[in-house]
Order: C-alpha cells, then structure tokens, then sequence
C-alpha cells in the first residue's frame, strides 16, 4: 500500500494524487498496489469532498446518496480525521471514510463510523490477511 498524507487537504491534492497514481494503474507489476489519501484536516467543503467520491446530497431525504454512474479516480482509500484542534470532538461531519469498491471501480462505499482512525487501522489488517 502506498499512502500519501497530507496534513490540510485542497481539492488539489485529491486530484494530484489521483494523477500521480495513475501510474500505478499503467503497469501489470503495479496494478496490484493500494492507493491512499490520508488527511488529517481538509479545507474542502463537505458537499465537494463528497462529489469527489461520487456520492450527490439529497435535499428531500437530507442525506448524500451514491451517484449512478461513479466517478474515476485513482484512489483507493480516503481518510479524513478532520478536527479543529486536537482536543476538539465537536467537528465530525467531515471525519470519513471512503473504500473503493473492487467489483464496481468506479463506486466507494462510505463509512462515518467512529473512531474513523480504528476503522482505517482494520482496513490495513485486512490486507495483511490476503
């Protein structure tokens, strides 16, 4: 697994990283590798970041739903612990999830489960099992 980090994370960032993951994708000796973003902090709205991950915000249902037809970017998990401070528990709509999904590609699953950190720390487990 290769993880870039990024401590306040721009939409720039999620789009660089996209790109430079490409590269991974290109070759068969590669391919196999997962590809993370992990943030500590973003700066990207929250509808934005969901857009990102081809999930879309229902005004009906007040909820973010997947979007048909997905979206194509080259990462295969996202974290976001986003806090305002370190002690600060108040600011949790942005802490998340995104898995990609391995039959579906261009779909990721979300998860808004907390601790996020305990479930990005299974995710890791669960490769070293395969």
């Amino acid at each position: 697994m290769v993880i870039e980090v990024k401590g306040n994370l721009t939409l720039r960032d999620i789009n660089e990283t996209s790109r430079k993951n490409q590269f991974f994708t290109r070759f068969s000796e590669t391919e196999h590798i997962q590809l993370a973003l992990f943030a500590y902090k973003t700066r990207v709205a929250k509808k934005t970041l969901y857009s990102e991950f081809g999930y879309r915000y229902e005004r009906i249902s007040k909820s973010y739903s997947q979007n048909r037809e997905g979206v194509n970017i080259q990462i295969d998990l996202f974290v976001c612990l986003h806090r305002e401070t370190l002690n600060s528990t108040a600011s949790r709509d942005k802490q998340l999830l995104f898995i990609k999904d391995r039959q579906e590609v261009t779909k990721f699953h979300l998860s808004r489960e907390f601790p996020v950190f305990r479930i990005f720390l299974t995710y890791i487990y669960s490769l070293q099992e395969q």
